[in-house]
């Protein structure tokens, strides 16, 4: 753990150096591809639009109050937070509706158009440089803009249909190295969690162990591990099990019994955090958490998670920015494209991509061990 000016000068000043390399590098653009990509996205979305309007009439779908107002009429009440809104988060929730499924495949369309097609092919430039923001969340997680590449969707057919954009400069292949359950790792580090760490050293998969220890489906106790480990509340893991708010509980319940340790070091972490007003990450970090003392138990337990969330999130971006520092100042002719959480993209040749792995694997030691799956190809989207 470093102290506040070594945590500046051993991680944050020589990644701003090399976030600086990664945008003058560059991504390259298959500009012909580009203008396939265009009539295909568009040929998907007028069907889907004209869809939506004749169920909600002539609508403009850019416009919220007039999406909402039009949803409610139908009897469709979106919300977020508890409040009316027709955010993607809020339309999830409900998605079981034929009108809000289209609403959800249209956004997604009109995005990707509108934020990697229309706009680039109007530039006309076969190499596109993102910017990389150290500032940007409160995590220390790096932000993207111009393009934000964070906005791809990861298991979508179109988000791979616009990965497909994204190539190689000549006589070079590209390099997808994505560190595997990198924040559950980072969790079993920080709690010693004796179960946690013991199926991570063993190479058991975190999300068969849940499930052979609960009795449910794997991709339940996927859902378990990615929410309730982050002290999500039954209403939240009763909307995604698809069950009611008792039998969530339970299944919360049965959970915390198998990593205990687990959470009484949550527990500790947010009785600290409380008196400190902060939580400090693997690195030393300090990241501030307000309303840990709220009186109102719905603010108090909405400040426990994002602590839980700041913690973990805020250390798995140290090992990564720890990874990239490494992979610098080993192999820095391996041409870095981009960092997009815990995934780094890069273009090089034959064996390089498993060079970028070993570095990942190698940034820190940790009570378990890093895992990293890579795969190459001859564009972002056939990497995987």
């Amino acid at each position: 753990m470093y102290k506040p000016y070594e945590y500046f000068l051993e991680v944050e000043r020589p990644c701003a150096w090399i976030f600086q390399k990664l945008s003058n590098r560059g991504i390259r653009l298959d500009l012909g591809y580009l203008d396939k990509l265009k009539l295909t996205l568009e040929q998907q979305k007028q069907p889907i639009e004209a869809a939506i309007k004749n169920e909600l009439g002539p609508i403009n779908l850019s416009s919220p109050k007039q999406l909402l107002e039009a949803l409610h009429a139908k009897d469709i009440w979106p919300e977020l937070k508890g409040r009316p809104s027709t955010d993607k988060r809020a339309l999830e929730k409900i998605i079981n509706t034929n009108c809000v499924s289209n609403l959800l495949r249209y956004s997604e369309i009109e995005t990707l158009l509108s934020s990697f097609v229309y706009s680039y092919l109007e530039r006309d430039q076969e190499v596109v440089h993102p910017f990389f923001n150290q500032c940007g969340t409160r995590t220390g997680r790096v932000s993207c803009s111009n393009p934000n590449l964070l906005q791809i969707p990861r298991r979508t057919a179109n988000g791979k249909l616009v990965r497909r954009m994204f190539i190689p400069r000549d006589g070079l292949i590209m390099g997808d190295c994505d560190y595997g359950q990198i924040e559950s790792r980072v969790l079993a580090h920080l709690s010693k969690d004796p179960d946690l760490c013991r199926l991570f050293n063993k190479g058991i998969d975190f999300h068969i162990y849940t499930a052979d220890r609960l009795g449910i489906a794997r991709d339940r106790a996927k859902i378990l591990n990615l929410s309730v480990g982050y002290r999500a509340t039954f209403k939240s893991v009763s909307a995604q099990l698809k069950c009611n708010d008792s039998e969530a509980q339970k299944e919360i319940d049965k959970w915390w019994n198998i990593f205990p340790a687990l959470r009484r070091w949550q527990d500790g972490l947010i009785y600290d955090s409380k008196k400190t007003g902060y939580c400090t990450t693997l690195l030393g970090r300090r990241i501030r958490v307000d309303g840990l003392t709220e009186s109102r138990p719905w603010k108090r337990e909405a400040a426990e998670r994002q602590l839980i969330n700041n913690i973990t999130q805020g250390s798995a971006a140290e090992v990564m920015k720890l990874a990239m520092i490494r992979l610098e100042q080993s192999y820095p002719l391996i041409g870095v494209l981009a960092q997009l959480y815990d995934e780094l993209l890069v273009e090089g040749h034959s064996g390089d991509a498993e060079d970028v792995a070993m570095c990942m694997r190698k940034a820190v030691e940790l009570d378990v061990p890093l895992t990293v799956d890579c795969g190459t190809g001859p564009n972002w989207a056939d990497c995987k």
